[in-house]
């Protein structure tokens, strides 16, 4: 998969001239602007019934009351990443997985990863502070990391690597149980990861190659005489037309239909790559254009889009890449499989709401960027970053929301998806004032 990547990568970067460049580019804007700082709240509604609140705090978003005492106080701990990849691990690994690891590594320590992480855990369970702090340097060069360690396919390396240690833990002789499983969701994390990242790059099927050298072929023939005395033109001719026949029109790969689909259908797919090269006196080719900031900010938000699904573990369509991950005990379960009070019906409404809040925060905090505030820099490619990660990360929180509250009031499917409204006096908004500078 990483000559893959790389390739893809390769034909980003040569098509925005380079993301070095456009994180130089970006960095240079933000310290010619002298930008103070500027604050925004990222808002979900959140039920506070007993039941609904015990659902938002564990996987899998089933209502504590339709199962078991003993299975009804299991609480998930807040998302953290840390300890998942060590330097002892960097130090260990070989060959091209030092880079690739090292590349990881510096995805998950950065500063930005840390600010989505708390935003994601601070709506969900409210802490003493409640706000973040976003800086749009440190968001363009953790674009750039995350572009950069998927180029050297850093999420395949890590994958193999939690998969190992997870390995190793259940062999331990005495292994700790604590350990193991943490072992177990580390693995599971980054099969999220790399399956996302990959079903997104069309597995690596995304690029076609046609070269037509029939003009060249055709100057064959004058040459055929040049170089063979007595030949005629009906011999020559001959050969031409089976030359050309067999080798005047020639295509390389293929392009994949092979998408990342989320938990509710909607696909994502890197560009198809098409190369058309004519082989005449003055060769020539034409390539597809790629929108460069838009491919970032997708790996970005698709990065977050697998760890938060893992985290949430709610059930999605037959076919969302996260349903159809390998193995199977990692995959998130079918939303039509599974004996839940979320029906179709439901389920509808509960990705209604969560796209709702998407939409709502994504253009709030892009307009920060774009040019209705006073911070703005109209910087496309920045915008894009920016509403694509809190989008993201508010949406994870509004979908496992709206998803107890159906889980646990199956009668509420019944009423308009805007739940919030039928519930006044049972809810209450989960503010995180986000801080951009």
């Amino acid at each position: 998969m990483q000559h893959v990547i790389r390739g893809a990568l390769l034909v980003f970067l040569a098509s925005t001239t380079g993301c070095t460049t456009i994180v130089n580019a970006i960095a240079q804007r933000l310290a010619n602007a002298k930008l103070r700082e500027v604050s925004h709240e990222a808002r979900v509604t959140v039920a506070r019934t007993g039941d609904v609140v015990a659902c938002f705090k564990r996987p899998g978003g089933a209502c504590p009351a339709a199962e078991t005492p003993a299975l009804s106080g299991i609480a998930t701990a807040p998302l953290s990443m840390a300890g998942l990849l060590t330097s002892d691990d960097v130090d260990r690994a070989k060959g091209s997985e030092v880079r690739a690891l090292t590349l990881a590594k510096g995805v998950l320590d950065h500063p930005v990863h840390g600010q989505i992480v708390q935003l994601f855990n601070d709506l969900q369970s409210p802490s003493s502070k409640n706000e973040v702090t976003i800086d749009l340097q440190q968001l363009s060069d953790f674009s750039d990391k995350v572009n950069e360690a998927t180029d050297a396919g850093a999420w395949d390396a890590l994958a193999e690597l939690t998969n190992r240690k997870y390995e190793a833990a259940q062999r331990s002789l005495a292994a700790d149980v604590a350990l193991t499983n943490r072992a177990r969701e580390d693995a599971r994390r980054t099969a999220f990861v790399k399956a996302y990242i990959r079903a997104y790059f069309r597995n690596g099927k995304f690029i076609k190659v046609d070269i037509n050298a029939a003009g060249v072929i055709d100057r064959l023939k004058e040459d055929l005489a040049d170089e063979v005395p007595g030949i005629d033109d009906s011999t020559a001719q001959k050969i031409v037309d089976a030359l050309k026949k067999k080798y005047g029109e020639r295509s390389f790969g293929t392009i994949s239909s092979v998408a990342f689909v989320t938990r509710d259908g909607t696909s994502m797919q890197f560009p198809a790559i098409t190369a058309q090269l004519t082989l005449t006196a003055k060769p020539h080719a034409k390539a597809t254009e790629l929108d460069g900031s838009a491919i970032g900010a997708d790996l970005v938000r698709i990065y977050f889009e697998a760890v938060f699904d893992a985290y949430n573990q709610l059930p999605g369509v037959s076919n969302a890449t996260g349903v159809t991950i390998t193995p199977t005990e990692y995959a998130l379960k079918k939303q039509a499989d599974k004996p839940t009070t979320v029906d179709e019906a439901a389920f509808s409404a509960v990705q209604q709401r969560a796209n709702q809040a998407d939409a709502t925060a994504s253009a709030a905090f892009g307009r920060i960027i774009r040019g209705t505030s006073w911070i703005s820099l109209n910087n496309e490619a920045l915008a894009k970053l920016l509403e694509n990660i809190v989008g993201v990360t508010v949406k994870k929180v509004a979908e496992k929301a709206a998803w107890c509250w159906y889980s646990c009031n199956p009668k509420g499917r019944d009423k308009t998806p805007s739940w919030d409204i039928e519930m006044t006096g049972d809810v209450q908004q989960q503010v995180v004032t986000v801080h951009v500078q």
